[in-house]
């Protein structure tokens, strides 16, 4: 009985460590007129409660002829968001500034990526494949706001200042967004667990 409770268990972990991989904020048109820190970008938050690796993980818009683009070997922690940004590494510092971002907050710029997939404003979408090039997870959208990122998290609206973290850049033309500011995410796994120790007491 305790060997299938076991299997149960880490087929659950194996699971929900994949599904807690989701796209919280996406940007496809910046109104910075700093040159250096106009590129689109998107953001990978863990919401779930253990971390994932995420190492020949890779990703790619909704063009058939874009070839996917793979992560650098890493983890990504519970709780934690990485940035993906269509910059260099140097213009990925002024990106920091203007948004007020600190050094121990993870950006992947293009240096690290590859050619970065262009985001389009008017329809475009990122999805996301592990390492066996299953699908993970996608957000799509048919249009968007110049200058506002769409908060995938609050239900794929424009970010709006004030709501679910969002706020102005420091940019003389300003872009509004919430950065590496999200929600808590939910402890799915406890769920899980609580489940399958119902399960066992039953049997």
């Amino acid at each position: 009985m305790k060997s299938v409770i076991c299997l149960v268990v880490a087929a659950f972990l194996a699971v929900t460590a994949n599904a807690g991989i989701v796209i919280t904020e996406v940007m496809p048109g910046s109104l910075h007129d700093t040159g250096a820190a106009n590129g689109d970008w998107f953001e990978l938050t863990n919401s779930g409660a253990t971390a994932v690796n995420i190492t020949g993980w890779s990703w790619v818009d909704n063009s058939t002829s874009h070839a996917k683009l793979v992560f650098p070997s890493m983890t990504i922690q519970a709780g934690q968001s990485i940035l993906c940004l269509d910059e260099s590494a140097a213009n990925a510092a002024t990106f920091r500034t203007i948004w007020g971002i600190d050094n121990s907050q993870v950006i992947l710029d293009k240096t690290v990526m590859g050619d970065f997939h262009g985001l389009g404003k008017s329809g475009d979408g990122v999805f996301i494949y592990d390492a066996s090039n299953k699908l993970v997870v996608s957000y799509s959208w048919a249009n968007s706001t110049d200058g506002f990122s769409i908060d995938v998290y609050g239900g794929g609206a424009s970010s709006v200042i004030g709501v679910n973290g969002a706020y102005a850049s420091s940019d003389p033309i300003p872009d509004v967004a919430s950065p590496f500011l999200v929600p808590e995410p939910a402890t799915l796994i406890i769920l899980g667990l609580g489940f399958v120790a119902l399960r066992s007491s039953k049997k």
